[in-house]
C-alpha cells in the first residue's frame, strides 16, 4: 500500500509543499509531484496495480520522461 508523504521546501524564499509516497514497507520517494491530488492518484493507482516497491524509482522516471507523463495512470 502506497501513502502520501508531504513536505516543504523553499524556492526563491517561498514554502511551498511537494509530495512524495511511500510503501507500507518504509521504501519511499519524495518530491513526486507538487499536486496534492495528483500524488494521491499515483497511491491510489500504485496500490491497485500492486506496484512493488523496487520498481517505482522505474515507473516514476518513466511518467516522467514520456510525453503522456501523468495523463498515463488516468
Amino acid at each position: 500500500m502506497y501513502k502520501v508523504i508531504e513536505r516543504t521546501i523553499v524556492i526563491e524564499g517561498e514554502k511551498k509543499a511537494v509530495y512524495g509516497l511511500r510503501h507500507e514497507n518504509g521504501t519511499a520517494m519524495e518530491d513526486v509531484s507538487g499536486n496534492k491530488k495528483e500524488a494521491e492518484h499515483m497511491a491510489e493507482r500504485f496500490t491497485e496495480m500492486e506496484l512493488a516497491p523496487y520498481q517505482l524509482n522505474d515507473v516514476l522516471r518513466y511518467i516522467v520522461d514520456t510525453p503522456e507523463g501523468y495523463a498515463q495512470l488516468q
